[in-house]
């Protein structure tokens, strides 16, 4: 719980406390449902004794009945009043924790997606991609609506328990602590054999389905590869014995949440025969009437109690999902989600002064060892070598996504650093080996950075002169604004690249860097 208070944002508290008192408003109304039904009850049990229960005679008198039967008609239709209301504003209770619930989940999705991306290209190289998707997108909603929703569900299932329990120790006190004897060791024993259980299995299937996820994108991405190679029978074994594993956690779970009702059934038939036992010897209306309160009690308390096992079998089984959030929200870096527009000013030079790089997560060996280099302005120079010497690499940290272990890169006189490398990132554009096409049109393909409103489209249609992307954009149904969604699998690799060109050239870079220009 510690945890979760801690990545509770601030803005969030004063809503979240607003959630709990509709949860304990939610308890008050299905009480009061319960409640309702008591007249009823009587109606069926004792109907020609109604008027010695000096409640109900109050109301008969007060409201000015002169008759049983119409007196029963009007009881009728208030509990149908009283369930109408109770249900509407149940529904209306719902509705408010889930909007704020679902701006919850917006919260953390876009707060991890923004920490990921700020975090740099080390730290995406470091973590597949897939991992860190299923972890914005599915374990943010997993923790918001199986661990937050849960909580707060548990909340309202304690509370009407209780309410319950309280009604019956002061209507009768035997039937209250029967209840208690027959249901709160069982919800202890349940609790007791399964608590590590489902926490392992969460944790686990947690595992295989980003095991899963990553096979799968590995498997399309590189399916030339795996039709050439024969791979794809190895990878269906792969996958299938994933399936397997989850099979065995999925019906593991479900054998749990089964064992809840059974133990839950057993109690209240333990209940009943407790409750013949107590009475055997009273009269037969009072065992009567005492039957049909221990029905109404038992018969609300039941789904109550089941749903409080089930959505504490629900936060154990996602408890995996504190840590992930926690360490994301927790350890947010201190960077701008909107970050400046400054352009950094460029008149004379790149200074590369006796640079060292090594991963972070190798060993200290340099992979790029006392380096210096100086390119002045207006230089078209190419830097080449054996594949793995590390050229992407010192392109990375010619472009500030990379920080030298050892040295410094200046620009002109200005250090290149975590204040500086935006600015310096404003005025460079790059072209990498396999240029990024986006699920988009091919304007918004080529100005990366702005809306589709500020897309200016005769600059586009000009880039594209430049590059001489003819053919393409006379195959494109709608010119420049055909969504690539499906062409991009059918550009080739120098179209792609061309598109990358005229990216630069849209954006007016300053410093142009290609890697594998001679492609």
């Amino acid at each position: 719980m510690r945890k979760i208070r801690a990545i509770i944002p601030i803005s969030f508290r004063s809503k979240l406390t607003w959630i709990v008192i509709a949860s304990i408003f939610r308890a008050l109304l299905n009480f009061i449902g319960v409640a309702a039904v008591l007249p009823i009850l009587l109606l069926i049990l004792t109907p020609d004794d109604l008027l010695s229960y000096p409640l109900i005679s109050k109301v008969f008198y007060g409201f000015g009945f002169t008759s049983i039967s119409m007196f029963i008609v009007g009881i009728c239709l208030l509990v149908v009043v009283v369930f109408l209301l109770k249900n509407s504003l149940n529904i209306l209770l719902v509705r408010f924790q889930n909007i704020h619930l679902i701006n919850l989940f917006h919260y953390y999705s876009n707060t991890l997606f923004v920490e990921y991306h700020n975090r740099g290209l080390s730290f995406l190289k470091q973590n597949n991609s897939v991992i860190l998707t299923h972890q914005i997108n599915g374990v943010c909603h997993s923790f918001v609506f199986n661990v937050l929703s849960a909580i707060i569900s548990a909340i309202s299932d304690i509370l009407l328990i209780v309410m319950l329990w309280i009604a019956m120790l002061v209507y009768n006190p035997m039937i209250s602590l029967m209840l208690s004897v027959v249901f709160f060791p069982i919800g202890l024993i349940y609790i007791y054999i399964v608590k590590n259980k489902l926490k392992e299995s969460g944790r686990q299937e947690n595992l295989i389905r980003r095991q899963q996820n990553r096979l799968l994108q590995e498997s399309f991405k590189g399916y030339t590869e795996v039709k050439i190679y024969d791979a794809f029978p190895s990878l269906l074994k792969r996958f299938n014995s994933n399936l397997q594993l989850l099979k065995k956690y999925r019906l593991k779970n479900e054998l749990i949440s089964m064992f809840s009702s059974f133990l839950i059934e057993i109690a209240l038939v333990i209940g009943l025969i407790i409750l013949v036992l107590m009475n055997l010897y009273a009269k037969e209306a009072t065992l009567s009437l005492l039957f049909g309160v221990f029905a109404v009690a038992a018969l609300r308390m039941l789904p109550a109690f089941r749903s409080l096992l089930s959505k504490w079998m629900q936060i154990k089984y996602n408890q995996y999902t504190i840590e992930i959030v926690y360490e994301g929200v927790r350890t947010k870096s201190i960077k701008k989600e909107n970050p400046s527009q400054a352009r950094l000013i460029f008149d004379k030079e790149i200074k590369v002064d006796t640079i060292s790089y090594a991963f972070p997560d190798a060993d200290t060996t340099f992979l790029i060892e006392n380096l210096s280099l100086t390119i002045q302005k207006g230089d078209c120079i190419g830097i080449r070598g054996a594949s793995g010497i590390g050229k992407t690499t010192f392109f990375h940290l010619l472009m500030g996504f990379y920080t030298p272990t050892e040295g410094n890169i200046w620009i002109d006189d200005v250090l290149l650093n975590e204040e500086t490398k935006q600015m310096w990132q404003n005025i460079i554009a790059y072209v990498s080996q396999d240029v990024f096409v986006m699920d988009a049109t091919l304007a918004q393909n080529i100005a990366l950075s702005l809306d589709d409103e500020q897309i200016d489209r005769e600059k586009i249609k000009k880039v594209l002169e430049v590059v001489q992307l003819h053919t393409l954009l006379s195959n494109l149904s709608e010119g420049i604004d055909t969504n690539l969604r499906e062409s991009a699998n059918r550009l080739s690799g120098g179209e792609k690249q061309r598109i990358g060109i005229a990216r630069a050239l849209y954006k007016e870079a300053k410093v142009l860097f290609f890697d594998e220009a001679t492609s």
